[in-house]
C-alpha cells in the first residue's frame, strides 16, 4: 500500500496524464518517477502508464508497481491553492474546497465550466456548510473579477453535486438565525415551525438564491406571521435583528409570483391575504 509522504492519504500517488507527472490526488503532491518501458524499448500507451517509484523505508528500498486511475484533477490542486491563498482563505476552508472539488470534477455536467468560478461557487459552498453566513453580494465583493450572477449560475451548476450525508442541511443557517430570535418562547413554537417549512420550500425551489440567510429568515417569520395573524413582532427590533425593512420588502415581492410554492398546503387558503 502506498501513502503520500506529505498528507499520508493511503494509495493516492497516480500519473497526472496530461502532465505525465507522478501526484498525490489527495494533496497535490509532485513526485519523481518514471515510466516504464517493455523489453522491446517502446513506451506504454499513455492511456494506461504504469509507474514506477522508489519507495526508502528506513535501510530498505524497494520498486512500487502502480497502475493509476485516469484523472485531471490532481493539476488542479495547487491552483486552488494559489488563487484561495492570495485571498487570505483559512487552510481549513481550502481543504474543503479542494475535497469538493474533488467531488464534482469528474462529473460531465463540470466540463467547459469556468475554473474560477466553480472554486468561488464551492467556497460560497463551503462557508454555507460551515454555518458561516455570507451572501452573494459579499462574496463578490470578495473576488471583484467576477459578477454575482456568475457565481451564482456555477453554483447552481455544483450544489447538487456537493452535498451527501456529510453536508450539513444547507437551510439550517436560516433556521438558526430563527432560533436565535424566538430563542425558547414556547408560545411562539407555531410560527418557528411553520417558518421553518417555508424556509425549505424556499430552498427546494431555488427561490431567493444569493440572498443572506438572515432576509431569507426574516422574510419566513413574515410569511408565517401572516398566516397565523400575528403581528407581535411587527416592530423596530425585528427589522434590526433580521434585515432592514426595506430588504425584507424587496426579497417578498421577488417572491410573490412563486408564493403558492412557498406557503404548506394547509394554508392555501390564506394566499390572497399575503399577496395583497
Amino acid at each position: 500500500m502506498i501513502c503520500c509522504n506529505n498528507c499520508n492519504a493511503k494509495d493516492s500517488i497516480i500519473t497526472d496524464h496530461l502532465t505525465r507527472e507522478v501526484v498525490c490526488n489527495q494533496c497535490g503532491e509532485i513526485y519523481e518517477g518514471k515510466i516504464y518501458e517493455e523489453s522491446n524499448s517502446k513506451t506504454l500507451p499513455l492511456i494506461e502508464p504504469i509507474i514506477t517509484m522508489e519507495i526508502k523505508d528506513k535501510d530498505e528500498t524497494r520498486t512500487v508497481v502502480n497502475h493509476p486511475k485516469k484523472t485531471k484533477i490532481s493539476k488542479n490542486y495547487k491552483k486552488i491553492e494559489k488563487f484561495l491563498s492570495s485571498y487570505n482563505i483559512s487552510y481549513n476552508l481550502i481543504e474543503k474546497i479542494k475535497k469538493l472539488y474533488n467531488m464534482i470534477a469528474p462529473n460531465k455536467n463540470m466540463q467547459g465550466r469556468n475554473f474560477k468560478h466553480v472554486i468561488i461557487a464551492l467556497y460560497f459552498h463551503a462557508l454555507r456548510s460551515e454555518k458561516i453566513a455570507k451572501s452573494l453580494k459579499e462574496i463578490t465583493k470578495m473576488f471583484p473579477s467576477v459578477t454575482e450572477r456568475q457565481i451564482r449560475k456555477a453554483y447552481n451548476s455544483i450544489k447538487c453535486l456537493v452535498v451527501n450525508n456529510d453536508e450539513i442541511e444547507l437551510n439550517s443557517i436560516e433556521k438558526n438565525y430563527i432560533e436565535l430570535y424566538l430563542g425558547g418562547n414556547i408560545e411562539k413554537y407555531r410560527v418557528k415551525m411553520l417558518a421553518y417549512e417555508i424556509i425549505n420550500n424556499i430552498n427546494y425551489n431555488d427561490l431567493l438564491e444569493g440572498k443572506h440567510p438572515s432576509t431569507v429568515a426574516g422574510l419566513a417569520l413574515i410569511l408565517a406571521y401572516k398566516l397565523l395573524n400575528d403581528y407581535s413582532d411587527n416592530n423596530k427590533q425585528f427589522f434590526e435583528f433580521f434585515a432592514n425593512k426595506s430588504a425584507l420588502m424587496n426579497s417578498l415581492y421577488e417572491i410573490k409570483g412563486n408564493l403558492d410554492k412557498i406557503i404548506p398546503q394547509q394554508y392555501k387558503d390564506e394566499l390572497p391575504k399575503i399577496k395583497n
